[in-house]
């Protein structure tokens, strides 16, 4: 059995050169807003300071006219809760909810919640298609894949040695 290699919400796996993120401080969070105001195209990776590929970093959008971008610290811990503005600012701001959600896919948004805020999901997404194929989850429900204890014998059973 594989032990997990990651530190849950505190490590990640670069979107750009597939090495670990080894801190939020390593860390950023990019996106494009489109001409509706409309979020999409999100990418964690290694902030410059921190990356293997030198100075231009691991950015994906760094020359989009589009782009967002935001240290990943501002999304985790006692800030995960900014990750919802994507889906909705709230009454406040938008009180006839009139422009929810603020993404283009509320799919994407909600895999990267659950990569910054979901323990064992960011490592436990890597083994998913071969756990897929092997049966892992068969049989559960929209809820068993990923409750932190299963998504840790997932990595047990399906990560390398």
């Amino acid at each position: 059995m594989a032990e997990p290699r990651l530190t849950p919400r505190k490590q990640w796996i670069c979107d750009r050169c597939g090495q670990v993120i080894r801190s939020a401080d390593d860390g950023w969070l990019e996106w494009l807003s489109d001409d509706g105001g409309k979020a999409h195209s999100f990418k964690i990776v290694h902030h410059a300071q921190a990356s293997p590929r030198g100075k231009r970093g691991c950015y994906f959008h760094e020359d989009h006219p589009d782009l967002m971008d935001m240290h990943l610290d501002g999304f985790i811990d006692e800030h995960a809760s900014v990750l919802f503005s994507f889906l909705d600012v709230g009454p406040m701001h938008d009180k006839n909810g009139k422009d929810v959600p603020r993404c283009r896919d509320v799919r994407e948004v909600v895999e990267l919640m659950k990569r910054l805020t979901v323990p064992y999901y960011e490592e436990a997404r890597q083994y998913w298609g071969v756990a897929l194929e092997h049966g892992f989850f068969e049989g559960a429900n929209e809820i068993w894949p990923y409750l932190p204890k299963n998504l840790k014998l997932l990595i047990e059973t399906y990560g390398e040695e």
